[in-house]
């Protein structure tokens, strides 16, 4: 499966609240359309547990994904918390090697799904207008929150078709 880790510099984006930080950062700039079908993990790299790095990374995993394109997206920023270009992306093998947290998945809608309804990504989803899409939902879920939660599921992200699926 290809993959691509996007790499942030934890002292760069602060310390504390580093991980929250870093996803602000990957989903105001890369679209959800760009990764359908993909799997995203993330996590403090091995290097970070070692003492060696202080670096979190959030990693796309998918058959069918566009490396390039990713790349393409973080390597123009210059958003201050990205790690600096000769460390910015991690490929395989050490990307392989790491064991990052599976975070969600992207639906052939573009919408992130996760196991459970998790606030914080409720929240980003809506500040960048990704969809959502949780599996399961608290009990004593609010009704505002409930309504934010039917408007993030309905949103479909229209993608291209690939050429090779316009004779289909």
């Amino acid at each position: 499966m290809k993959g691509v880790g996007v790499v942030f510099d934890i002292y760069e984006l602060g310390g504390g609240f580093y991980g929250a930080k870093s996803w602000e950062i990957f989903m105001r700039n890369l679209r959800p359309e760009k990764i359908v079908g993909c799997t995203l993990r993330s996590g403090d790299t091995s290097e970070t547990m070692k003492g060696g790095k202080r670096e979190f990374c959030i990693a796309i995993f998918g058959d069918k994904l566009n490396v390039e394109a990713v790349k393409e997206v973080f390597a123009a920023s210059s958003e201050k918390g990205l790690a600096p270009s000769d460390r910015r992306f991690m490929l395989s093998p050490q990307l392989d090697s790491e064991s990052f947290a599976e975070t969600g998945t992207i639906d052939p809608a573009g919408r992130l799904v996760q196991n459970e309804w998790v606030r914080a990504f409720h929240d980003r989803c809506k500040k960048f207008e990704w969809g959502y899409m949780p599996n399961k939902i608290p009990a004593d879920f609010s009704p505002e929150l409930k309504t934010e939660l039917e408007l993030l599921q309905s949103k479909i992200v229209k993608v291209k078709k690939p050429w090779w699926k316009f004779w289909d």
